[in-house]
């Protein structure tokens, strides 16, 4: 849970600062720190965020700045119309742990209260993935700009400090310059850090030094900050909102601050590095960005962190209008992956429909009709693979295979009905033309009377449904060599879940879902648990397991079958070869949602 603290003491703590500027008449910085929150990570473990306000200020350095590079230009005015927040801090070893449950440090300063280390850009996505899943906000890595913005707290100079002109770029020591002291007050670099192989030499712990007016720790030295932006080699087309610079496919990501062992230029406002997003180094560390608003809350499809990924997701899509599956756009923009056979339009794994709600929801907060016009190629692409029975295919076009069939598996068929349901009813698509969401009415009906035509009828009786259908006949179909055309539990249980959440069922739909849940009662196992024998799945007696069902079941027995490569029908998960009977799930518990929630259904139709 997030709890603000009082703003009393970061107010006045930003007055002394302000005072001092004042006593060495040097205009004060623009904006003063306002605001802290204390978050809670696992174990207790505390991570402190500071507000900082919208403004402008200018990006990169001057071009006689001493110590500047070429990558620091051009300079010029980036305009942030939004708050943020960004640690108080690195993010320290403690806290790292707290989520990842490790510590990758192994040497050049370790303690719970030093930056963690030792980490590369990649790293860093999956920690904030998994601090995304606490429910205490949304973390990223902060733009470069923002970085830059919040570093430099209002001031134009080399630091946030003043110029330091006396020592030069050297190691040795110098005036700060409009902030009271020396620059050692301010910043860890190779001029207050022991020699290389010395017992302090390496970071240090985090809040130590003297912090910017936003109240900022260690924005110099210390460690090289990984920002959320592509390297490039000048500012010649960089944003000028604040957003990261991404889209070109590059491999190298930005990093800022500077280290314990640079010397000072590198530690510099506007000074900057790009190094391979995968690698890591003993002074690669991160400083975190924050929101209050949950990730995927409507609030946050109008950040341009939302905004970024949906431009990944357009550098995804296909010239039919599909999508891949299991791409990683909430990393990166498409690199250059090959895709086998037509794997390239596929519904498979949430693909196509995953990406046209983010392109959907995105739009509709921001208002950029980029985002729109990709959203409708994505809808094109999908209407024009639907067959005249109503069905998908898992891959569109035809393919001459397994793919070509009607696909629940993964909930591909359902998925895609979703999606046509809530562009024809739900309020937030009513941007969509009249004309174009009829059309996708129409596809919505024809594909919910395909789902409910799949359902497999047995000697007069409805059971469940296959992983595949037949588009004409929409009898099941096998798909790979090791699964049979069968009645399938595991697929099912997302089919009945879907016709479950309907507020107003037909009563075709409590037809179909009745006869399912029957289904599932009677072909429940028990008294049976699936193990391990001699590096091999098992199956086992155990009078207290859970029920199970099996993932297939013969459409004319109702017995459980089992297939190996040799794609014949077994009736024993034992006769299936190791390799096949360990890298398959051939028993789920996928009928016990199902079950849970029939009750509760129930109730809902009766009122």
């Amino acid at each position: 849970m997030a709890t603000k603290k009082g703003r009393s003491s970061s107010v006045q703590n930003a007055g002394v600062i302000l005072l001092v500027a004042l006593m060495l008449a040097v205009p004060a910085p623009a904006h003063t720190s306002s605001g802290l929150v204390t978050l809670s990570l696992p174990g207790g473990v505390k991570l402190e965020m500071v507000w900082i306000p919208a403004g402008s200020f200018e990006m990169g350095s001057a071009n006689n700045e001493p110590g500047r590079a070429s990558d620091e230009g051009p300079r010029r005015t980036v305009t942030i119309n939004y708050d943020f927040y960004i640690g108080k801090c690195e993010v320290t070893q403690a806290q790292w742990e707290a989520v990842m449950g490790r510590n990758p440090v192994y040497r050049c300063g370790i303690g719970p209260d030093y930056p963690v280390t030792h980490i590369s850009w990649d790293d860093c996505q999956g920690f904030i993935g998994k601090l995304n899943q606490l429910d205490i906000g949304t973390f990223r890595l902060p733009s470069e700009a923002e970085w830059e913005y919040a570093c430099r707290a209002g001031t134009s100079t080399r630091f946030y400090f003043g110029n330091s002109y006396e020592a030069g770029d050297a190691c040795g020591q110098g005036q700060a310059g409009f902030l009271a002291g020396q620059r050692s007050d301010y910043m860890w670099f190779c001029g207050n850090s022991d020699a290389p192989g010395g017992p302090k030499f390496g970071a240090r712990a985090v809040g130590q030094k003297r912090p910017n007016a936003f109240g900022l720790y260690d924005m110099h030295g210390n460690v090289w900050e990984w920002c959320q932006d592509e390297y490039h080699a000048s500012y010649d087309g960089a944003p000028v909102d604040g957003s990261a610079w991404q889209g070109a496919g590059s491999s190298s990501r930005v990093l800022r601050g500077g280290a314990w062992s640079y010397n000072a230029k590198y530690c510099r406002s506007a000074c900057r590095c790009g190094y391979t997003a995968s690698r890591a180094y003993t002074f690669h560390g991160l400083r975190l960005a924050w929101s209050p608003h949950k990730m995927y809350s409507k609030q946050w499809y109008g950040s341009w962190q939302a905004a970024a990924i949906a431009d990944n997701i357009i550098s995804y899509q296909t010239e039919l209008g599909g999508w891949p599956k299991n791409m990683h756009w909430r990393l990166h923009g498409y690199q250059g992956e090959k895709f086998t056979k037509n794997w390239a339009n596929t519904i498979d794994n949430g693909a196509t429909h995953r990406e046209m709600r983010f392109l959907a929801n995105v739009y509709h907060a921001a208002g950029e009709n980029r985002f729109k016009d990709s959203f409708l190629r994505g809808l094109n692409f999908l209407l024009e693979a639907q067959y005249d029975s109503g069905g998908w295919p898992q891959r569109y076009p035809p393919g001459g295979d397994y793919g070509d069939c009607i696909t629940f598996n993964d909930d591909a068929m359902q998925g895609a009905v979703k999606l046509m349901r809530d562009i024809a009813e739900k309020p937030e698509f009513a941007w969509l033309d009249a004309k174009r969401r009829r059309i996708v009415e129409e596809a919505y009906k024809k594909g919910l009377e395909c789902i409910l035509n799949c359902q497999v009828v047995v000697d007069g009786r409805r059971t469940v449904w296959g992983q595949q259908h037949d588009p004409k006949t929409l009898m099941p179909r096998p798909g790979r060599v090791y699964e049979p055309a069968a009645l399938c539990s595991r697929e099912s249980s997302g089919v009945v879940l879907f016709l479950m959440s309907f507020e107003k069922p037909s009563k075709r739909i409590i037809e179909a879902v009745e006869a399912a849940v029957d289904w599932y009662r009677k072909n429940k196992l028990t008294g049976i648990a699936v193990t391990r024998k001699d590096g091999k799945k098992v199956v086992v007696k155990d009078a207290d397991a859970p029920p199970l069902w099996a993932r297939f079941y013969e459409i004319e027995t109702g017995r459980p079958v089992f297939s190996g490569r040799d794609r014949v029908v077994k009736y024993s998960l034992d006769k299936v070869e190791k390799e096949r009977a360990n890298g398959y799930q051939w028993y789920s518990r996928s009928g016990e949602q199902v079950l849970a929630h029939y009750a509760q259904w129930r109730a809902k139709i009766k009122k």
